[in-house]
């Protein structure tokens, strides 16, 4: 995976890019006119940023992958009910309907996944979606 700088703050991505060219320390330091301890902080915290950005998205590809679970109609429709409950309790945590809480304005990973759910759910139980979910409201 090719390396997303757009992820660092401005110092991170200075003195990571004047030490992926092989500088010190010391020398990125000198360069950015900072201390080298804080030259060592903006690089170690670059590196450790990227980090936790691959783990998310290898969280997020491992668990978009498909499972297969035979389900009664009966089953699918308890897991109807519980997906409905589970949409009110995460636009709650939210503060609501019309509210955007991630940085690109979009409702959490978790409320994503309970919408595009009861509308497989919805299509598998009734063959077509019959309402519209809380979180399509505008």
């Amino acid at each position: 995976m090719e390396k997303d700088y757009s992820i660092l703050t401005e110092k991170q991505r200075a003195a990571l890019r004047l030490r992926e060219r092989g500088y010190t320390y010391r020398r990125i330091a000198e360069e950015m006119g900072i201390s080298q301890s804080a030259a060592a902080q903006n690089v170690k915290g670059a590196q450790r940023r990227f980090k936790e950005f691959e783990r998310y998205h290898e969280l997020r590809r491992k668990n978009d992958l498909p499972v297969e679970l035979a389900l009664t109609r009966s089953e699918v429709g308890v897991i109807l009910s519980a997906l409905s409950l589970l949409e009110k309790e995460l636009l709650n945590q939210v503060g609501g309907l019309n509210v955007k809480n991630d940085w690109k304005g979009l409702l959490p990973y978790e409320a994503q996944l309970v919408n595009g759910l009861q509308k497989r759910a919805e299509l598998a139980l009734y063959g077509r979606v019959i309402g519209a979910s809380l979180l399509d409201c505008p």
